[in-house]
């Protein structure tokens, strides 16, 4: 079964992402200082999750994914997945 493993972020086609518990800002901030990328980092729909097999998802996907893997329970979390949900 396939389950949210990290946030992660997308920049020109790269996906930035760090070990859980790291949140989106975290990701963010890694972005800036340890690879280079301009501030401020992205934000909306370039910030999604990695799957447990290694593919970038966007929030919605995620909400649906961790759903379904047991990992949230559908009534507490909305039609996007934040890392707060899980970690």
């Amino acid at each position: 079964m396939i389950t949210i493993d990290r946030a992660a972020i997308v920049l020109n086609g790269h996906v930035y992402s760090l070990p859980r518990p790291a949140r989106h800002p975290a990701v963010g901030i890694y972005m800036v200082e340890q690879c280079g990328c301009p501030k401020p980092y992205p934000s909306g729909e370039a910030q999604g999750f990695l799957t447990s097999d290694g593919r970038f998802v966007s929030r919605e996907e995620a909400a649906r994914i961790a759903i379904a893997a047991g990992q949230v329970d559908a009534d507490e979390i909305g039609t996007r997945l934040f890392t707060e949900d899980l970690w």
